[in-house]
């Protein structure tokens, strides 16, 4: 239920074009709608949007999942298909199909599987070594920035996905990025400027590192 219209609304935060699942004040059963949140929520849908219906899918083989071949070398326009389940991942996260991705590769070729995931793991340990990084300030925009960052958001998203679905030429597309940053440019340049000019000592003190030492 959107019980603060102005946060729907992108004043005070990135608003509904960000990520996030809200229920209508005019639901007619929020009850139900609830229902729903929590089965998105649940191990079980998980574990089906990532791997599919065991003996179909994947079978276990000495306490792990294996995928079955069949299946996932079907083309993924294929009715048999199952990795559409995984626009369901809005509260786990896309990245969790990961390790189902990976146990396909190592089907295919574990070694050059193996490689690749191995290729990654600095990128992995680095993260991890991450504190807070200067993003984390906090920070309150402009009254402007505020009002146009929705606004901003689903015009990016728009043009992006025009793009994709091959509506916008490779100009078009790089005229429409020319266009959004002449018009919304200011958002992140604000930003930008403020974290360029906040105290560093009391960042540290609040844990957000400036370098990845």
């Amino acid at each position: 239920m959107v019980r603060y219209p102005e946060v729907a609304y992108g004043t005070v935060s990135t608003g509904i074009a960000s990520h996030g699942l809200f229920i209508s004040a005019k639901c007619e059963n929020p009850d139900r709608a609830w229902d729903v949140f929590e089965v998105l929520a649940s191990q079980e849908l998980r574990d089906l949007c990532v791997w599919g219906e065991e003996g179909v899918n994947f079978e276990w083989k000495d306490g792990e999942r294996v995928p079955i071949p069949g299946p996932f070398m079907l083309p993924i326009d294929d009715p048999e298909v199952f990795r559409w389940q995984r626009q369901f991942l809005v509260i786990w996260g896309f990245p969790e199909y990961r390790e189902y991705d990976i146990a396909c590769a190592q089907l295919e070729d574990k070694e050059f599987a193996d490689e690749q995931v191995a290729s990654y793991e600095p990128i992995v340990e680095l993260n991890n070594k991450i504190k807070l990084n200067p993003g984390s300030i906090p920070y309150t925009p402009s009254d402007n920035a505020s009002r146009k960052t929705a606004e901003a958001q689903a015009s990016m998203s728009t043009s992006t996905i025009n793009y994709i679905m091959g509506k916008l030429s490779d100009e078009d597309f790089d005229q429409a990025i020319a266009d959004w940053e002449k018009e919304y440019g200011f958002i992140a340049q604000e930003q930008t400027e403020f974290i360029n000019s906040y105290d560093k000592a009391k960042a540290e003190a609040l844990g957000i590192s400036y370098t990845l030492d």
